[in-house]
């Protein structure tokens, strides 16, 4: 038998595995990413490389997304959406 502060911690820890597990799924349900409107700051086009799988840190703990993944035609420079500089924001677009 467990104390009720040991069932509390418990219930806490499953409740963080079951939102981050809710969270992926949530996640892979908004599709794989699009590629940006824009031009990569080069003034090059963005091309479709296929799909990487990488880990995002979210309030809920770290998740596994699956998005598509483009690269500078001309520079080289890669684009994993949300994009350059939002990896953390949360923005998954």
């Amino acid at each position: 038998h467990c104390t009720l502060e040991e069932l509390e911690e418990r219930v806490q820890k499953w409740k963080t595995q079951v939102a981050a597990q809710l969270l992926e799924e949530a996640v892979k349900q908004q599709g794989a990413g699009a590629p940006p409107e824009e031009n990569c700051s080069c003034g090059g086009r963005w091309v479709f490389q296929g799909y990487r799988e990488r880990v995002v840190m979210t309030s809920q703990g770290p998740i596994r997304v699956k998005r598509a993944y483009f690269t500078c035609e001309r520079c080289g420079a890669g684009f994993f959406p949300p994009g350059p500089g939002e990896e953390d924001s949360g923005r998954l677009e």
